[in-house]
């Protein structure tokens, strides 16, 4: 699994962001959005970390020139 840290997530429920916290991958799927403490207890199932020093990060893109 694959742990961004660092990030500002911006929601796209109800247009938020929340910062400090930790997406969690695995494969091409997003698996979760936790604190780093929760991020702590998962033990060996994040194989990388990659810190992405507070920069934004969305679930994902919607090709808006139709």
């Amino acid at each position: 699994m694959l742990a961004l840290v660092n990030a500002k997530v911006i929601t796209c429920s109800d247009d938020s962001v929340a910062t400090g916290k930790v997406l969690l991958i695995r494969g091409t799927k997003i698996v979760d959005i936790v604190s780093p403490g929760e991020m702590a207890a998962l033990g060996p199932d994040v194989v990388e970390v990659v810190d992405i020093k507070g920069n934004y990060l969305s679930a994902g893109l919607i090709d808006l020139q139709v």
